[in-house]
Formats: C-alpha cells, structure tokens, sequence
C-alpha cells in the first residue's frame, strides 16, 4: 500500500511539473506575441501618423547637413577601434585649427586700425584670445 502511494505520488508530482512548464511555456509564448503585436500595431500607427503629418504639412524633411551627419555617423559606427581613435583624433586637430581661426578673424575685428579706444570689455576678450591663440600653438 505505502508503495502504490509512493508511485502515484510520484507519477503527480512528475504530472504536475510537466504541466507547470508547459503552461509557463505557453504564457512566455503569449508574452513574445503580444509584444510583436503591439510592435507591429505601433509601427503601423507610426505611419499613419506621419502620413497624416505630411498630408497636413507638418512633415520633418532631413537637410542635407543632417544628412551628412547620419552618413559620417554611420562610417565611423563601421570603422574598428584603431581607426575610430585615429579619426577621433583628427576631428580634435580640425577642431582645434578652426578655433584658432575663428579666434584669428575675432582678434582681427577688434584690432580694427582707426583711433577709437577699446571698451573695457573689449580689452579683456582681446587679452583672452591672445592667451588662446598663444596657449594653442
């Protein structure tokens, strides 16, 4: 007797789990098609609501600097780490030459060559970019 209830203890408890899993299965396989529902009908709401934008004129057209930027963006997603440091690099150089620049022609616009004396705030951002472009060579 105590081996029959051992068995069928055994045999319900071995039903029981199996059933356990296959309805945690069946629930985990719900969840992952309900998000693909809801992915599907938000990227389908998505279009109609750009489409409706468009139609009204509120559409959002990338320029051409924007885009640009995206096709830069994407090269350097598809450079490898060396290359990326190496390009990084250079656009800081760049960067650095243009500020210099720019603080050239600035210099320049304040050193205007008549007689008229600078302000007192015009003196200080004159003695500031002259520490940059010194600071930076």
């Amino acid at each position: 007797m105590n081996y029959l209830i051992l068995i069928s203890g055994i045999s319900l408890g071995a039903l029981l789990s199996h059933w356990l899993r296959k309805r945690r299965k069946r629930l985990r396989l719900n969840g992952i098609r309900e998000r693909e529902r809801y992915l599907k009908e938000k990227k389908e709401l998505w279009k109609k609501i750009k489409a409706d934008n468009l139609k009204h004129g509120y559409g959002w057209h990338p320029d051409g600097q924007q885009l640009k930027i995206w096709e830069e963006a994407d090269r350097f997603m598809a450079m490898n780490p060396d290359e990326q440091k190496a390009y990084e690099q250079e656009r800081e150089k760049k960067t650095q030459e243009l500020w210099q620049e720019a603080r050239k022609k600035e210099l320049k616009k304040l050193d205007r060559g008549d007689n008229i004396s600078l302000t007192p705030e015009e003196k200080k951002r004159k003695v500031m970019l002259e520490e940059a472009i010194e600071r930076n060579k």
